[in-house]
C-alpha cells in the first residue's frame, strides 16, 4: 500500500498478483533512472516537459549524475511505461510477467558488458554488474572490494543459477493458477501432480508439460541444495536454464493471452 508504488487496479479493489508486483517494480526501475520522487512520477514529469510520457526524450528524464547511457536510459524507461508491453502499463495483460522483465534486464545489461545475448551471458568470477555501472558512471571499487570479488570461485556462478531457476519456478507457478483459476481449488497441492492436473483436465501443452517438469527438478534440487542431483540433472549452463525459462515464460502468456 506504499504511495507510489501501489497498483492503481489495487485501489479501485482489484487483487493483488504478480502484475500488480511488476507495477511497483516498473515503479522503482523509474526511480533508479530519474531520481525522482515515486509519487505521481510520470505525471509530474509531463507537466515539467509539457510532453505526453511516451514523447518524453529518456536521456532528458535520466539522472545525469548517474552516467545513463541513452539506450539503456530507453530501455529503462519503455520497460517501465509504454505504449506497448510494459511493467506500469494501465492493462494488466499488457504487462509482461516478472520472469520476462528479468530476462529484459539481464540482455540489457549484457549488451553493456559487450554485446552477449542474454542466453550466452554467465556472470565471471566477481562482479559483472558492478564492473558495468563502472564503465557507465566512473565509479571505481575499493581495493578491498576488489580483492573479496576476485576470491569467487565458479561454485557461485552455479548458486546464482539455482537461485534464478528457484525464484522462476516459484513466479510461474502462481501464473499458471491464475490461467487457470476456475479449476485451480480442485488442483493438487503437490507441484507434480499439480502440473499433470493441468495438462489433463485443463489442457496444458504436452512440451510445457515438459518444460515444467525440468523446472521445478531443477528448483527442486536448488531449494534442498541437493548438489548430486543439480549436477545430474540440472541445467549444463546458464544459457541453457535462460532458454528454458524464456519458453516456459512464453508459453504461459500464451495461455493467459
Amino acid at each position: 500500500m506504499t504511495t507510489g508504488y501501489l497498483c492503481p487496479s489495487i485501489s479501485k479493489g482489484g487483487e493483488y498478483s504478480s502484475k500488480t508486483d511488476g507495477y511497483a517494480i516498473g515503479i522503482t526501475l523509474l526511480v533508479c533512472l530519474t531520481n525522482r520522487s515515486e509519487v505521481q512520477l510520470t505525471d509530474r514529469c509531463e507537466d515539467e516537459f509539457e510532453e505526453d510520457w511516451t514523447d518524453i526524450d529518456a536521456a532528458k528524464l535520466a539522472d545525469v549524475a548517474a552516467g545513463w547511457p541513452a539506450d539503456a536510459a530507453r530501455a529503462v524507461k519503455d520497460l517501465a511505461k509504454a505504449d506497448g508491453k510494459s511493467l506500469c502499463h494501465d492493462s494488466l495483460r499488457k504487462r509482461p510477467t516478472l520472469p520476462e522483465a528479468l530476462l529484459a534486464l539481464r540482455a540489457l545489461l549484457s549488451g553493456a558488458q559487450g554485446g552477449a545475448g542474454v542466453e550466452e551471458a554467465a556472470p565471471a568470477p566477481g562482479d559483472e554488474a558492478a564492473a558495468a555501472a563502472a564503465r557507465t558512471t566512473g565509479y571505481e571499487p575499493s581495493p578491498l572490494s576488489v580483492q573479496v570479488r576476485g576470491m569467487r570461485t565458479g561454485g557461485d556462478a552455479q548458486a546464482r543459477i539455482q537461485g534464478n531457476m528457484l525464484l522462476a519456478f516459484n513466479t510461474l507457478m502462481p501464473c499458471l493458477d491464475a490461467a487457470y483459476a476456475s479449476r485451480s481449488a480442485a488442483a493438487p497441492d503437490g507441484f507434480e501432480e499439480r502440473i499433470n492436473f493441468w495438462h489433463r483436465e485443463c489442457g496444458l501443452p504436452t512440451e510445457l508439460r515438459r518444460q515444467l517438469h525440468s523446472l521445478r527438478i531443477w528448483a527442486n534440487a536448488a531449494r534442498h541444495h541437493d548438489a548430486a542431483r543439480w549436477r545430474r540433472d540440472g541445467p549444463r549452463s546458464e544459457g541453457e536454464a535462460s532458454r528454458l525459462v524464456a519458453a516456459v515464460t512464453e508459453a504461459i502468456g500464451a495461455i493467459e493471452g
